[in-house]
């Protein structure tokens, strides 16, 4: 029987990027809580209830992922990282633009369902028409300056967005056939909802059977009313 698939062969570039990578290190909830609060400047997490769930998620990482050194530092530390310090910059964009909660959100449209399913083909098929909105990657990635309005900031985060894909898309080609993103395209509210720590698609990124269990006891309520 032939196999279905099977990874294409590394490229020069993927390879030298694979050999500067530094020795792999253990995360740590402290160190992550930490970096969070000095890079974005700010401390107030709006509650703690979500270390708990970042505890087993961390614990299940270096327990049971088998991460190289290039996947610790990027999937890992810089996903987990970028989750926390997502949640610093929600709650102080909570306050900072405070009349944008004042105003009703009517008609949501959510689309629920499991990977493979075709939640993600859905939405894009809902998303082309002109009477819906679906937030684009790069605006989910850059909250705060879309909430800014400053233009000249939107287009650089903007071009982060799709220079990052770019580096995802050269790491593993195969991927667009998986899942194709892009920073002009509707994206799922996975990366928004990741801000507390409740993010199935968590599980396609890493072995993480301890979290994933733990996610099929939370109830996600609060993680909608949050995005």
């Amino acid at each position: 029987m032939s196999e279905l698939w099977k990874p294409e062969p590394r490229s020069e570039q993927v390879k030298a990027l694979y050999a500067q990578a530094k020795p792999a290190v253990p995360l740590s909830v402290d160190i992550l809580l930490e970096k969070a609060r000095q890079q974005t400047k700010l401390d107030d997490w709006g509650s703690d209830d979500f270390i708990p769930r970042l505890e087993v998620l961390v614990n299940d990482i270096n327990k049971h992922a088998k991460l190289n050194n290039l996947g610790m530092a990027t999937a890992a530390k810089g996903m987990i990282l970028d989750m926390v310090k997502g949640r610093l910059r929600l709650e102080s964009l909570k306050k900072e633009y405070s009349v944008f909660l004042e105003t009703p959100i009517k008609n949501p449209v959510f689309i629920v369902g499991g990977s493979r399913t075709g939640t993600t083909l859905l939405q894009r098929l809902l998303a082309a028409d002109p009477a819906n909105r679906s937030p684009r990657l790069w605006e989910m990635e850059s909250v705060g300056t879309v909430a800014s309005g400053d233009e000249e900031r939107m287009k650089k985060a903007h071009d982060r967005t799709a220079m990052a894909q770019s580096m995802l898309h050269m790491l593993n080609p195969t991927m667009p056939a998986v899942h194709y993103s892009e920073a002009d395209g509707p994206e799922e509210c996975v990366i928004m909802m990741g801000t507390d720590i409740r993010n199935w698609a968590l599980m396609s990124c890493f072995n993480v059977p301890e979290f994933t269990e733990l996610l099929f006891q939370e109830n996600f309520e609060k993680s909608y009313l949050r995005h």
